[in-house]
C-alpha cells in the first residue's frame, strides 16, 4: 500500500498528537510519585533503566534544558538518576 504525501502526513501528525499526549501523561504520572522538588522536571530518559530504589521501579532524571527549544526530548540533558545515582548514559 502506497501513501500520498498527504497520506503521509496526515500519519506522522496523528503519530506526533499521540506522542504528546503521552508525554503530558507519563509527566503526570511522574508528578504523583517523585519528591516534591523534582516535580516538573522529571523525565524517564530514552533507555529505560531498572533502579531498585525507585517507587516505581525505573531510573528517573531531572532534565536541563540544552537550547530554547526545551519541548524536544532530544533538547534535555539527563545526569543521574534521583533515586539510585547511576548515569543515564550507561556504556
Amino acid at each position: 500500500m502506497m501513501l500520498s504525501p498527504w497520506g503521509i502526513r496526515r500519519l506522522l501528525v496523528t503519530q506526533d498528537e499521540i506522542r504528546m499526549k503521552a508525554s503530558s501523561t507519563i509527566q503526570d504520572i511522574l508528578n504523583e510519585v517523585v519528591p516534591d522538588e523534582h516535580q516538573w522536571l522529571t523525565d524517564i530518559g530514552p533507555t529505560i533503566w531498572d533502579c531498585e530504589e525507585s517507587p516505581f521501579g525505573i531510573c528517573a532524571y531531572n532534565r536541563h534544558e540544552l537550547d530554547d527549544n526545551s519541548q524536544h526530548r532530544s533538547n534535555w540533558k539527563r545526569e543521574c538518576c534521583i533515586f539510585c545515582g547511576e548515569p543515564e548514559e550507561r556504556k
